[in-house]
């Protein structure tokens, strides 16, 4: 049992439930605080400051999740554990999902809701340690890198571990991911820090000069070798050495590259003499080694040298609650230094942010906060500032999952054929008693196509064929004349 004093929160519509888990605890242990409303639950966590917050969910609402989506979404140091009378898997899965740090079959015995208490606190005094080392793990070079979810704090361990020593690393993971800002992290929080990492992206160099940029060479070695020059071999003595793309590099020089990683020794181009070097090697591919390795493209002799600690970084679109994160250090960040106002992101454009897939990963979402804040001003990002790609997307398989119709297959469909069956017709047939004035058809697309989209104006704007700017200014319009005959009435 922990020796000191905790303090748990529990939740539960149900006084009985509460009566129950209060006889459960110990409460020599811990400062039991109990509520039977989730809002409440939510507004209590900043008086009571809790380390743990148990609650009892129930598969027929399963409301009580919103609290643990509170919990993380805020990144606050609380513990979880969440409890149902019918644990399902779905009940158990959602829990987790959401954050829970534990799940239990409720009413547990007293044994075992006093084991997940105590291994709840401990691992959030080790994950708050974590957060705590002198190392500047979260400091402006991890911006965009490291962030408030479990597969990245794992990833963050690894990189503490990692420094402590001299092994080879091999990181993996999707282009735009961090796979060099997580390099550079290892490297700062060595002991080779004082000492500079020298990167080499495989992919961009000519295979011709590729063993020249890895080895150096000598004047004369080779037509326009006109002096002596270091290669990043070289460059990285003492410090490290950061092979990118490792798995571009041609047959040959991995050949040559095996024989520097097993004695430290290795020739310039054009000369016989043998350099020795003591350098530390990170590498990184977007590729899967081991496909590489089956296709005859990757020495597996040489990948086992270089993979004695491997790191995979998980792609943004599984990084959820990651993304609100990240954007928001970005347009800080942005907005200093283009001198913006800039301070929030509206929950519409963070919803769509989140819904968002992701392609180019981190880089891509760097992108797109940069370029709101040098394209737009004011204090908080709205949808209409997004790229188009990210509200298209979000339209896109919205129809596809069948959830919405789209507006321009109903009502708006509709208005278009009324427009249609008047085009061409001669006057004394049309029967001017259906004819509505222009302005009102729009204003009626518009309320339209604003409700099949629930409420989101730009996905609106998409639709009705109109930029976002247009369909805001007509809103605004229409406002204002509404107004206006509210007065004179």
């Amino acid at each position: 049992m922990p020796s000191k004093t905790n303090t748990i929160l529990l939740v539960d519509d149900s006084y009985a439930v509460l009566s129950q888990l209060m006889d459960l605890i110990n409460a020599e242990n811990h400062v039991i605080h109990t509520t039977h409303n989730v809002d409440d639950a939510i507004e209590r966590l900043a008086n009571i400051n809790p380390q743990l917050v148990i609650v009892s969910i129930e598969p027929e609402q399963m409301a009580e999740l919103a609290i643990i989506n509170w919990i993380r979404k805020h990144q606050l140091p609380i513990a979880v554990i969440a409890v149902s009378t019918d644990p399902n898997s779905e009940v158990a899965a959602s829990a987790v999902r959401a954050g829970a740090t534990d799940f239990l079959k409720f009413p547990a015995s007293p044994e075992r809701l006093s084991i997940s208490i105590e291994q709840s606190i401990q691992r959030l005094e080790a994950e708050n340690q974590s957060d705590k080392l002198d190392h500047p793990i979260y400091d402006e070079s991890a911006l965009g890198f490291i962030g408030a979810g479990k597969s990245m704090l794992e990833v963050s361990k690894l990189i503490i571990s990692a420094a402590k020593s001299d092994a080879s690393v091999f990181i993996t993971g999707e282009n735009g991911t961090g796979k060099e800002v997580c390099a550079q992290l290892i490297h700062q929080l060595s002991k080779r820090c004082d000492n500079q990492i020298v990167p080499l992206n495989c992919a961009a160099i000519p295979k011709d000069l590729a063993e020249s940029e890895v080895f150096g060479h000598v004047k004369g070695a080779f037509t326009g070798a006109h002096a002596d020059r270091l290669g990043v071999a070289g460059l990285a003595d003492k410090g490290t050495m950061f092979l990118d793309e490792i798995g571009e590099m041609d047959l040959d020089l991995q050949t040559k590259l095996l024989r520097f990683l097993q004695t430290g020794t290795f020739n310039r181009v054009g000369s016989g003499e043998l350099q020795q070097v003591n350098t530390r090697f990170i590498c990184a591919t977007n590729r899967d080694p081991y496909q590489q390795i089956a296709e005859g493209l990757f020495r597996e002799d040489l990948f086992y040298r270089l993979n004695v600690i491997q790191i995979h970084l998980p792609p943004l679109r599984n990084r959820g609650d990651d993304i609100p994160v990240f954007a928001q250090n970005f347009l800080e960040k942005f907005a200093q230094e283009e001198g913006k106002r800039f301070k929030a992101i509206s929950e519409e454009t963070e919803t769509l942010l989140r819904s968002y897939s992701w392609p180019g990963n981190v880089r891509e979402l760097q992108n797109v906060m940069r370029s709101i804040v040098v394209l737009h001003d004011g204090e908080t990002v709205i949808p209409s500032m997004l790229p188009l790609s990210i509200i298209r997307e979000k339209g896109e398989r919205r129809r596809k999952a069948g959830d919405s119709v789209p507006p321009q297959s109903t009502e708006v469909a509709e208005l278009k054929q009324q427009a249609e069956k008047y085009r061409g017709m001669p006057a004394a047939l049309v029967n001017y008693n259906q004819i509505v004035p222009l302005d009102d058809l729009i204003n009626h697309a518009i309320e339209v196509a604003i409700n099949e989209c629930n409420g989101n104006v730009v996905e609106a704007a998409m639709h009705l064929q109109v930029s976002a700017s247009t369909l805001y200014r007509k809103l605004k319009t229409r406002n204002r004349e509404q107004r206006r005959e509210t007065a004179q009435a």
